[in-house]
């Protein structure tokens, strides 16, 4: 890893990842078109002149920061360098190419913008994949909470041809639920005799439909028997999930639900496959590569109950 730096900080304080910034709180942040117009319009026009702006939907903030203090995140890398946001949603910066599936929702095509403009149309779930990049082409690579939504088998050719077009020694960075997590603190609260069943089958619903979105359709008591059975462990309950029933295919018609898990064991096994040479597990705010230290920027979806990895070429 010698374009990279030697060492890393996993507890690394958030004060270090200083960008200064006014943050406004506004209940149409996740509910109107506007503003992810005007954080396009600010970042398209102004960030050179020291102004960058960011939608965070998911927690109904608008975010005005130093695009002076995050372009110095990027002072070891070529002008001409390509990033990639597959993906991308309201995600908009100045020096990053985004990707995403076509919304399907009049909103969601607000918070995008134009294709062929604002984000380049993809379908991650397509057969037979292919990125349309040049081999060894890519410096960094984004991908927040996106594999959850393909199918497994379509997730790894993915990230098989994110391998193939990232230089070497590129960085992929990775955020997914952390639906192990879950199961832990289902199992904690599964021990606790006080607790009434009632309570422990609506939090196994609430796990598993993080889990599998069309859990909704299930009921939370079969659910968390299931979860018994699987000893509170993820990836056993998603395959006996999957197995019982609930629906792990893609949709265009509903592109957003949750079909597919992953956890750093699942991913570590898929880099060593596809010849990554490292798969590092992360914290919001710790990364091997500094424009990841914009918090205003990335890792703003859910982070609470997030894992973040990031994967070496």
């Amino acid at each position: 890893m010698s374009e990279f730096k030697k060492s890393i900080s996993l507890f690394k304080s958030l004060r270090e990842s200083f960008i200064p910034a006014t943050r406004f709180y506004l209940l149409s942040a996740s509910t109107t078109g506007w503003l992810p117009k005007l954080s396009r319009f600010i970042n398209r026009k102004l960030y050179k002149l020291g102004l960058g702006a960011a939608l965070n939907r998911y927690d109904n903030s608008w975010t005005l920061y130093s695009s002076a203090a995050d372009a110095r995140l990027y002072s070891r890398f070529a002008n001409n360098d390509v990033f990639c946001n597959f993906g991308s949603g309201a995600f908009f910066h100045y020096r990053w190419r985004n990707y995403d599936f076509p919304g399907q929702s009049k909103y969601y095509q607000a918070v995008q913008g134009l294709a062929g403009r604002d984000y380049e149309s993809i379908d991650l779930c397509a057969a037979n994949l292919q990125l349309p990049l040049a081999d060894n082409s890519v410096a960094l690579i984004y991908c927040s909470h996106t594999l959850e939504h393909l199918e497994s088998d379509r997730a790894i050719d993915f990230l098989r041809e994110c391998y193939r077009v990232m230089k070497p020694g590129a960085l992929m960075r990775l955020a997914v639920p952390s639906t192990d997590n879950d199961q832990r603190i289902l199992s904690i609260v599964a021990s606790q005799i006080q607790l009434s069943d009632d309570v422990k089958q609506q939090l196994a619903l609430e796990v598993s439909k993080h889990l599998l979105t069309d859990s909704v359709h299930h009921d939370g008591r079969q659910l968390f028997t299931l979860m018994q059975l699987s000893d509170f462990d993820a990836r056993k309950y998603y395959e006996s999930a999957v197995e019982m029933g609930i629906n792990a295919e893609f949709s265009v018609a509903d592109p957003g639900r949750h079909i597919s898990y992953w956890d750093y064991v699942k991913l570590n096994e898929v880099a060593r496959d596809l010849s990554f040479r490292a798969c590092i597990p992360c914290y919001r705010g710790v990364s091997l590569e500094e424009p990841f230290l914009n918090l205003h920027v990335f890792d703003t979806t859910e982070p609470h109950v997030s894992l973040y990895i990031e994967l070496v070429k």
